[in-house]
């Protein structure tokens, strides 16, 4: 837009006036873009049993547009308010465990998506990243399931979901 201007501006002479009011198309307020998405946390340790699929319940909204994707009353679903591609990523941190592998698991209404799994080692607690880019309709589910074989059972004490439509 800046070269439209400027190039507008250039074809004034002295006694011209030109205005410019806010620009409202399909970017909202100028400078700003819209935003529609959700960013949850754990806000607590979880039980993960040993070689079971688990669903990753989140505690709270960092953030979340007007369309409320997420609600506390059904804390591990996220809730698709329209249409379109959306950009993912998920992180789970397990404690420490240096025992065997551990998964990260995206499901679209109780369909598997895609997913990831690293296998631990001694030291720190593992933290497990997934990024995706899915295609989502208005209404759709999406959940994030984990899973480990240590032997035991496992805690995940932290962890974060991002969903972000881009277009």
């Amino acid at each position: 837009y800046t070269t439209q201007i400027d190039s507008a501006v250039s074809h004034f002479g002295g006694g011209d006036t030109l205005t410019i009011d806010t620009m409202n198309a399909n970017f909202g307020t100028w400078g700003q873009f819209p935003f529609e998405g959700v960013l949850v946390e754990k806000t607590g340790q979880q039980a993960i049993s040993d070689a079971t699929n688990t669903t990753v319940e989140w505690g709270h909204a960092v953030f979340q547009d007007g369309n409320a994707f997420w609600d506390s009353s059904s804390p591990t679903d996220i809730k698709i308010p329209s249409t379109g591609i959306y950009l993912m990523y998920s992180s789970i941190r397990y404690e420490q465990n240096a025992d065997n592998a551990r998964e990260l698991k995206v499901f679209v209404n109780g369909l598997g998506r895609g997913g990831t799994s690293s296998f631990a080692g001694s030291g720190v607690g593992l933290y497990i990243t997934f990024p995706l880019t899915l295609s989502l309709k208005k209404g759709d589910i999406v959940t994030i399931r984990t899973w480990q074989n240590s032997g035991v059972s496992l805690n995940i004490d932290d962890g974060d979901f991002f969903l972000y439509r881009i277009r």
